[in-house]
């Protein structure tokens, strides 16, 4: 049992093949390394926001409250006092700032232009969108007046916004995962065509083929798919710490994934 296994495994290792398990490692570190310096190291975040409440009025406290029920912000905090957006926002905190002057109440009641500022993480253009939608729907019903009750019907609320971190709307993460996907497999693949014409070199080939020739090179794809796991989640590990690329799902389950996904290419 597992014979061709270990015998594939000694042939790995002894270098009678393609060296995968040394390939396999420096292309993960360099399309990892080489692909996040290209595009800048920016990296995408979540949708949290925090709003920065200078007024502390009922009314900055009512805008706030809409801000939290949106089905695309969630409030983290809540700020009587000035602040640094890019400190907020570091490492995934928030992905916006809001800030509401002092005297929004005042302006808004007697009729006055009022600005609301903005902060945005544009490190991902894409991610923004819900965020927008959501400013610009509350804007709107603050400023229509047939959506709200009388004392809503005065006032001019703007929304004054500035990109931070990435205007030129790059996602670097996205594309280095997809390079790092696309040359991994490649070399796998090269790895795996080579498995038959150096078993017909040593005249294993049709002993194979009498015993099972599948579950035969299933046991000998085992080895290649470890190696594939290893070096692709070792690019994952530099992405995490040097892309600040996030991940909030089920390590168990994306390990099954992707021994799915290669043990599959290795069926092919």
């Amino acid at each position: 049992m597992m014979k061709s296994f270990r015998d594939e495994l000694r042939c790995l290792l002894i270098g009678r093949g393609m060296p995968y398990e040394k390939i396999a490692f420096v292309v993960s570190l360099v399309i990892t390394v080489l692909f996040t310096v290209m595009m800048g190291m920016n990296y995408a975040k979540d949708t949290p926001i925090t709003v920065i409440d200078l007024d502390n009025s009922r009314y900055s406290r009512e805008l706030v409250q809409k801000l939290d029920v949106s089905r695309f912000l969630k409030v983290q905090a809540v700020l009587n006092s000035p602040a640094d957006p890019k400190v907020l926002m570091y490492r995934d905190k928030n992905y916006a700032v809001v800030y509401l002057p002092e005297g929004l109440e005042k302006k808004h009641y007697n009729g006055e232009a009022c600005e609301v500022g903005v902060f945005y993480d544009n490190t991902s253009s894409a991610s923004l969108s819900g965020v927008r939608e959501a400013l610009n729907e509350i804007v709107a019903d603050a400023n229509n007046p047939s959506s709200g009750s009388r004392e809503s019907l005065q006032g001019g609320m703007l929304l004054v916004d500035r990109l931070l971190f990435n205007p030129h709307d790059s996602a670097a993460n996205g594309e280095v995962v997809g390079f790092l996907t696309f040359f991994s497999s490649m070399f796998f693949a090269f790895a795996m065509l080579s498995l038959v014409p150096r078993l017909k070199m040593e005249g294993k080939y049709y002993l194979t083929l009498r015993k099972g020739m599948a579950f035969d090179l299933m046991q000998r794809a085992i080895p290649y798919c470890c190696l594939w796991l290893g070096a692709n989640f070792l690019g994952y590990v530099i992405l995490r710490f040097w892309g600040d690329i996030n991940f909030n799902g089920s390590i168990v389950l994306f390990f099954v994934v992707q021994a799915l996904f290669i043990w599959g290419l290795s069926l092919i």
